[in-house]
């Protein structure tokens, strides 16, 4: 019989079943989607992170009235957009060696860490999956309750690319939206991006010399960029033909619940891969609730391909 001294337990930081993360890591995981998400890189929201389960309403500012010495006060022209967040419930199952239960507390604490920074990324390009095409990345498939702004019934402007090239097409989207909203993001398919990376003045120099090929944002003609594949949604099948999406990027915002709950499974197929037991490992889940609000989808006009 062993000595119950001596006997190795699984670090408290992996002994979970469902329980709820400290609201720090909650914090650190909307810290980590935002280094995976163009909408997090070009929005100049902060976003939020919600105590509970209450109404979420995001709103827009209106227009103030200025007032002459006895003036009347009147409704404003324009009245401030205000839009009720969708919210969806996103997890993320990762499978790693069930030795990982019984390493010591500093290895499994990295592990956590480790499997925590997957899991951000994936939120974050969650919620481009949702904003932009309105679909479960995991799958391509749509949302129930939510339209994307890239659907034809998005409410974004659509602008088709024409012969011309990448350069025109560019200045095609920017005429789309320029005379009603500001523009301070574009978010780019890698493939866009590229072609306008390419391009050269007759004198040979690069046209658009600070465009970014990766998510960390960039300029294209002064304007705000980021490049990635869930622009023009990789998962999705058929191709959507997004190429490129301009805009401003304040009339999207997206929030997290700071409930994150984790478990350790040990047994089955929580994945549909082969069962954990067999095959010698563990899955690790995590789940949380996003939250995300376009306040006015003709703030933005979208590029697609013939």
């Amino acid at each position: 019989m062993s000595d119950p001294s001596t006997t190795t337990t699984a670090p408290a930081a992996l002994k979970t079943s469902g329980i709820t993360l400290p609201r720090d890591v909650a914090a650190s995981i909307i810290a980590g989607a935002r280094n995976a998400s163009t909408v997090a890189a070009l929005s100049g929201q902060e976003p939020m992170l919600f105590r509970d389960n209450s109404y979420i309403v995001f709103t827009d500012s209106g227009e103030a009235q200025v007032l002459g010495e006895g003036a009347t006060h009147t409704a404003t022209a324009t009245a401030p957009a205000s839009k009720t967040a969708t919210r969806f419930k996103v997890q993320t199952t990762t499978r790693v060696s069930r030795d990982s239960l019984y390493a010591d507390e500093d290895s499994a604490l990295d592990l956590v860490k480790n499997i925590q920074s997957v899991q951000s990324a994936a939120v974050g390009r969650a919620i481009d999956y949702i904003v932009y095409h309105g679909v479960d990345p995991s799958t391509g498939t749509p949302l129930v309750g939510f339209t994307g702004l890239t659907a034809s019934s998005g409410g974004a402007t659509v602008v088709t690319a024409g012969t011309k090239g990448a350069g025109d097409d560019f200045d095609s989207l920017t005429a789309a939206v320029i005379d009603d909203y500001d523009i301070n993001g574009v978010a780019m398919a890698r493939s866009y991006a590229n072609s306008l990376r390419v391009l050269r003045t007759t004198g040979g120099a690069k046209v658009y010399p600070e465009i970014p090929l990766t998510l960390q944002p960039g300029t294209v003609d002064g304007i705000k960029a980021a490049t990635s594949n869930t622009v023009n949604g990789k998962a999705i099948t058929p191709a959507t033909k997004v190429e490129a999406i301009i805009g401003d990027f304040n009339m999207i915002r997206y929030g997290i619940l700071r409930d994150v709950t984790t478990e350790v499974i040990e047994y089955g197929s929580p994945d549909g891969g082969p069962d954990l037991k067999s095959v010698g490992e563990v899955a690790i889940r995590t789940a949380t609730q996003i939250a995300v609000a376009i306040l006015d989808p003709k703030a933005f006009a979208v590029l697609k391909s013939k």
